[in-house]
């Protein structure tokens, strides 16, 4: 081990939709700080035990936390469950929203080097400012289609509002996003 080097360099293991197949990435590589960049589910239809694989991926967290100094993830269009706009409109989403967002809680709770961003940022090994976006394009904007899968999605305007909200004083080093930069 090359302490000197472990000091300067800060290892990071990037993962992204996974689609609830989070268990089959075995083994996970080794590295200092590990980002999930969304679609941690396979939402496909209303069959889809979305909630479940969620749950399942907190506790595939947990079980893995300690290989790690922090833990970083946003959400994407199929993690319909996070997105409360989304949610708003439908009772058994919004109940839906809520569980999610308890068992999200209670996981940070207990592992206090997890975090979820959702247009906000953190900084991990003490200096390295992230921020994250789960936003991505409006299929229905760019497609003329609307899907199930569709939290998150803005129209160009609304993205472009809310984008100019990132921090652009030199705090953020990363930038994570689900869809094209």
């Amino acid at each position: 081990v090359n302490v000197e080097r472990d000091r300067l360099y800060t290892r990071f293991v990037f993962l992204s939709d996974t689609h609830g197949y989070h268990r089959l990435i075995n083994p996970l590589p080794k590295g200092d700080v590990l980002i999930h960049t969304g679609d941690i589910c396979g939402n496909y239809s209303k069959s889809n035990d979305i909630l479940g694989q969620f749950e399942d991926f907190l506790n595939f967290i947990e079980e893995i936390h300690q290989n790690f100094s922090e833990i970083v993830f946003i959400a994407g269009n199929h993690d319909t469950f996070l997105d409360s706009r989304y949610s708003k409109n439908d009772k058994q989403f919004q109940e839906r929203y809520v569980k999610a967002k308890s068992l999200l809680i209670e996981k940070q709770k207990k592992l206090r080097n997890l975090y979820y961003l959702e247009n906000s940022s953190c900084v991990v090994k003490g200096k390295i400012g992230i921020f994250g976006t789960p936003v991505s394009s409006s299929r229905a904007e760019i497609m003329n289609k609307v899907y199930l899968s569709s939290a998150f999605e803005m129209r160009k305007a609304e993205r472009i509002k809310l984008w100019e909200q990132i921090p652009d004083d030199g705090s953020i080093d990363i930038l994570l996003t689900h869809g094209p930069p």
